[in-house]
């Protein structure tokens, strides 16, 4: 059904040919479930070689499922229910339901007819579907959809820089910030200079001139002041990506209960795997695992510090089964009234990363100059900011002729992760 009540702009959509929602669920999507494809098929002969047959038969009945909703997608079929009973499939099915059509005419949503946000978290949800359905259930939380391989290496290699800025002094908020910010590239693997270290000045500079909507001073302004009048409360990130993101994230967490702009840090997780590299509780306490077992004696030691505060309080993970729902945040409040009031408690919200920022303003076509208080509907649980580099075709608060400026300067801005913004909500 098309929503004809809804105020706010058209949402990003595969009925839009030649925009970067349609190129994604054209090529992007197919090729994502491609290679989950493929290391499944690599893992089904794996099995059969080791005479495991009955964990090979499964692994080759998870492609053959993966095949065919590739096919769904590729060919615009009706967005079909879930089959699982999982505790989320309920909320699933209701909203597939009522999921808004795009299209005059239409009465029943299909992939290119219906908002790239939901579709595209049909798709990971569809997924998931496939690895409950399996008779073993090995594949569950066993293999991420891509490899953390080089996480470590990763972190290695950030590590001294990062950690030479985050505790000099508390004046080091700003570049801090960027830090966080900038870990986001890295899932896009985008670089500077061909590899992804931000280390010279020049480049740090490069970086901060690329941030095109900068908070950070209004953000520092009310920090100081939650610093100077209590010292206590809750800062909450809402995460994105595991690897170096996540390992920034937990150095920016680290610095602020070290100067004491809170007495706790919540870290929400994804109760699943989802959108390829998105951190899960496993994945947070592997990081942690990984930091303590490292043959760098300061990124050990650094380790047992946060498995500490995970011991004692300071670090606390939570999941919930809203993000991974289609929902965008305005439907919070209503969706999940229990996570909304969790939120509420919090003295600041850090949204990381594309998809949070996507949900925070409907990942909708909005004016680009658009207030960030109106293109988030009145979301306002608690203080917020979001720490974003831009990876699709949404963005919002922007001053008057800087888009403008960009396209003159790089056809796509908006999706080559070179731009990020830090937008502050009071």
């Amino acid at each position: 059904m098309t929503n004809t009540c809804d105020p706010r702009p058209t949402p990003l959509s595969g009925i839009f040919k030649g925009t970067f929602a349609y190129l994604t669920i054209r090529d992007r999507m197919p090729a994502i479930l491609t290679k989950v494809i493929d290391q499944m098929s690599r893992l089904a002969s794996q099995y059969y070689n080791s005479n495991s047959l009955s964990k090979a038969e499964d692994a080759k009945e998870i492609v053959s499922k993966l095949c065919k909703l590739k096919n769904e997608m590729q060919t615009n079929k009706v967005i079909r229910k879930l089959n699982d009973f999982s505790n989320d499939s309920d909320m699933w099915n209701q909203f597939i339901e009522k999921m808004p059509i795009l299209v005059e005419g239409e009465t029943k949503p299909s992939w290119f007819t219906v908002a790239w946000l939901h579709c595209e978290c049909y798709m990971y949800r569809r997924i998931i579907e496939t690895f409950l359905e399996s008779n073993s259930k090995l594949f569950l939380g066993g293999k991420r959809f891509l490899s953390d391989e080089e996480a470590i290496t990763t972190m290695e290699q950030y590590f001294g820089e990062l950690l030479e800025n985050l505790y000099r002094d508390g004046t080091k908020l700003l570049e801090d910030y960027q830090y966080s910010l900038w870990s986001n590239k890295c899932d896009l693997s985008i670089s500077f200079n061909g590899n992804n270290q931000i280390k010279s000045a020049d480049e740090q500079n490069y970086l901060k001139a690329n941030i095109i909507s900068n908070h950070t001073d209004q953000l520092w302004t009310y920090l100081d002041c939650m610093r100077l009048s209590t010292g206590k409360g809750i800062i909450t990130f809402v995460l994105d990506n595991v690897g170096f993101e996540l390992f920034s994230d937990l150095c920016l967490a680290d610095f602020l209960l070290t100067f004491k702009f809170c007495a706790e840090v919540h870290f929400y997780v994804k109760c699943m795997p989802w959108f390829v590299s998105d951190t899960t509780a496993k994945d947070f306490f592997w990081t942690i695992e990984q930091c303590v077992n490292s043959t760098d004696k300061n990124i050990s030691d650094l380790g047992k510090k946060w498995q500490s505060y995970l011991d004692n309080n300071l670090f606390s993970i939570v999941e919930d089964t809203f993000w991974t729902l289609p929902f965008d945040y305005s439907m919070l409040e209503q969706e999940t009234p229990s996570l909304y009031s969790k939120l509420s408690k919090s003295k600041l919200i850090l949204f990381k990363g594309d998809l949070n920022y996507r949900k925070l303003f409907g990942d909708r076509n909005w004016p680009y100059t658009t207030n960030i208080k109106d293109a988030s509907s009145g979301f306002l649980p608690a203080p917020w900011c979001t720490l974003r580099t831009l990876k699709a075709e949404v963005v919002v608060g922007l001053v008057p002729g800087i888009s403008e400026k960009l396209e003159t300067e790089l056809d796509n801005w908006m999706t080559s992760g070179v731009y990020g913004v830090v937008q502050f909500c009071i």
